[in-house]
């Protein structure tokens, strides 16, 4: 596993929570892929995929006195020798993403901001419909199908390496996929990791015919209470802070713990 990245407190957050479900999340993507020590931090990069993004970036460990300039240069100088497309730095100080975010606005890098939430609050009640553990036929049409919906995955290639990232299964580490079904097809899934004491929920998706009826919080609610039967040291999951479904994961007793910023520029068009 690389090593975990350092976070300040403010209100919100807990330290040492953040910093363990960042270092669990990198080590999955990186699982497959290479970790490579930098001076400020690591460099991920998985050359079988190098149009996923978030398994090719730096990831900023240290970013005193850095400034936007300086991490665009090295994020250039570093991902430019591996033929990709885009550029990305990830900053998880948060003290450090605020002061760095003007530099990057002002460069043309679009920003996002996720929060990590770690389950703090009681067990979710039952899901209240059916959820299944899908077969990875039912699973890849339905990654496929999310994946073609969304702007990134028009493109074949990108869609083709977008799926291979999302089915395929970290090594060293537990894997359970939760869906709802209708007619055969997944129409809401998500998926659990776990290992060395620690879970993590990732990929919630629901399709879009499918959405505003409950089925994303019943596959994330059976996810939820499968982990917690194991009484894991934490579980959590990373939602964008700027999008509805982390106010959901809220009432099933997930409670923000840090907030990390992700960087990227793309080609123009």
């Amino acid at each position: 596993m690389t090593m975990a990245p350092t976070a300040t407190s403010s209100p919100g957050t807990d330290p040492e929570d953040y910093a363990r479900a960042l270092g669990f999340e990198r080590a999955a993507y990186t699982a497959a892929g290479v970790a490579t020590p930098v001076p400020r931090g690591v460099l991920l990069s998985e050359p079988a995929l190098p149009l996923v993004w978030d398994v090719n970036g730096l990831w900023v460990d240290d970013a005193t006195d850095a400034t936007a300039g300086e991490l665009i240069a090295e994020a250039c100088r570093l991902q430019e020798p591996l033929d990709l497309v885009h550029r990305s730095v990830v900053v998880p100080d948060e003290a450090a993403w605020q002061r760095l975010s003007p530099g990057f606005d002002a460069a043309g890098y679009m920003r996002q901001i996720n929060v990590v939430m770690a389950h703090s609050g009681p067990v979710p009640g039952p899901p209240g419909v059916e959820v299944v553990s899908p077969s990875r036929e039912a699973l890849e049409a339905a990654t496929t199908a999310y994946t073609r919906s969304e702007p990134w995955g028009v493109d074949d290639e990108a869609a083709r390496q977008v799926v291979l990232h999302v089915l395929r299964r970290p090594a060293a580490m537990d894997e359970r996929w939760f869906a709802v079904e209708r007619d055969g097809a997944v129409v809401a899934s998500c998926r659990l990791w776990q290992a060395g004491g620690v879970a993590q929920i990732e990929d919630v998706v629901v399709l879009e015919p499918w959405r505003r009826q409950g089925l994303g919080r019943a596959v994330v609610s059976a996810a939820t209470r499968a982990a917690l039967e194991t009484a894991p040291e934490l579980l959590f999951l990373i939602a964008d802070d700027e999008d509805w479904p982390k106010d959901l994961y809220a009432k099933l007793g997930f409670a923000p713990v840090g907030r990390m910023a992700l960087f990227r520029q793309l080609p123009a068009v």
